[in-house]
């Protein structure tokens, strides 16, 4: 059972500048690494590897339906719990450690390109029995046949491994593109033929 947590107050983050880098086949991009909290010196045995989905670049419509990459979190989490109510030693706080973000599939135009980077927001959000962590993705879909189109977009995860689109820090900047709220799996940019 969760208790209210008296005591716990929120921590800070560790960050690491650029952790993936990567650029080939078309395909280009960049990932900071945040573990919350910043001294956490090892990853708890009860905290869980997760691979949510975080974002998606894709044609929508059938011209180049072969336009489909989507990008996954890793990391490791541990959501808050107090197993006795008001026993302040049996509290579990709350872990996200090692956490990126990855290339999971590619498929693909020959002519499509994208870049895209995952920057690691510096400050935790939410509360210490509920921290969050954010990433700020911004980039440029290059899909073949259409034109440039340049996104950005903010992504909060939770220790449960959530990741919900900040909707009102999301845009398409140029182009035609759509952005879909895939909450809590992310978000997508999708571009018409």
């Amino acid at each position: 059972m969760a208790g209210d947590g008296a005591g716990l107050t929120l921590e800070g983050i560790s960050l690491v500048k650029d952790i993936i880098s990567s650029n080939e086949g078309g395909i280009g991009y960049k990932s900071d690494q945040i573990t919350y909290p910043a001294g956490l010196s090892y990853v708890p045995e009860d905290a869980n590897p997760q691979t949510p989905a975080v974002f998606s670049v894709g044609k929508l419509g059938s011209l180049f339906h072969d336009d489909a990459i989507l990008f996954t979190l890793r990391g490791n989490f541990r959501a808050y719990e107090q197993t006795i109510i008001d026993d302040p030693n049996s509290i579990l706080t709350p872990v996200m450690a090692n956490v990126y973000v990855q290339l999971e599939t590619s498929s693909k135009s020959s002519f499509s390109s994208l870049e895209v980077q995952f920057t690691a927001l510096q400050t935790p959000y939410g509360s210490a029995e509920d921290p969050r962590i954010r990433f700020n993705v911004a980039g440029r879909f290059d899909p073949a046949g259409t034109g440039d189109t340049l996104f950005h977009g903010v992504i909060e995860i939770d220790a449960q491994a959530n990741v919900n689109l900040i909707v009102t820090d999301s845009a398409i900047e140029a182009g035609d593109g759509e952005i879909s709220d895939n909450s809590p799996g992310g978000f997508g940019v999708g571009i018409a033929d």
